[in-house]
């Protein structure tokens, strides 16, 4: 019995975590901790910043990337598993 992957759950369950995981991230960086981690998103997330619009725009922008990768992923994993 062949198992598969679903694409789409895949991706909108990774797309929740790294959601939470870069809010998580950018209340720790207002606290004023993780600032080297902050530094290192803001090289790889265009726009994110620790101000309301900035974390936002992270948030969405990690959620769609994670969705993306994960939707591949289970793509390719389901055409040669």
């Amino acid at each position: 019995m062949k198992t598969s992957l679903s694409p789409h759950g895949l991706g909108i369950a990774l797309a929740a975590v790294s959601a939470l995981l870069m809010l998580v991230l950018s209340l720790v960086g207002l606290a004023g901790y993780g600032q080297e981690a902050v530094a290192m998103m803001q090289t790889h997330h265009i726009g994110y910043d620790l101000t309301v619009v900035g974390i936002i725009i992270g948030i969405v922008e990690a959620a769609v990337f994670s969705y993306v990768a994960a939707y591949i992923f289970g793509v390719i994993y389901n055409k040669y598993a």
